[in-house]
């Protein structure tokens, strides 16, 4: 992950660091957004869109659009068919706390479900601007 700044009196440095993210998929993917704010640096505004939109965990963020939450959640027919009894009861879960419903998107715009990688989580964050606190 990008994104520490070093402030000095001469001048302002940005350092490049990458941070390794340890743990479970499942660690990750169950984690509750609150602490994931306490482990990250997000904006107020992210924070606010994420409880707007009804999203507790990362993997809310994941099921609704592999491509980040900018996206929204779309997803194919196909896509919504392939999904178990328990992603399915979740994605009903969100739809109705959030007060929207799943947009029937293009076929051309499949994204892949299935297994996470850490890598895909890693980027996610950092398409969500998410800064480590080191």
């Amino acid at each position: 992950m990008k994104g520490i700044v070093v402030d000095s009196k001469e001048k302002r440095q940005h350092v490049t660091v990458t941070v390794q993210i340890t743990g479970t998929y499942r660690y990750w993917l169950h984690m509750d957004l609150d602490r994931l704010g306490i482990i990250f640096s997000f904006s107020v505004s992210t924070h606010n869109i994420f409880k707007a939109m009804g999203f507790e965990k990362l993997s809310d963020l994941l099921l609704f659009s592999r491509e980040g939450f900018l996206t929204g959640p779309r997803m194919t027919q196909q896509e919504l068919e392939s999904l178990n009894f328990i992603e399915r009861r979740h994605v009903e879960y969100l739809e109705e706390r959030g007060g929207r419903q799943i947009v029937d998107a293009e076929p051309r715009k499949i994204r892949k479900l299935g297994p996470v990688s850490m890598s895909e989580i890693d980027n996610m964050l950092q398409k969500l601007g998410l800064k480590f606190r080191g």
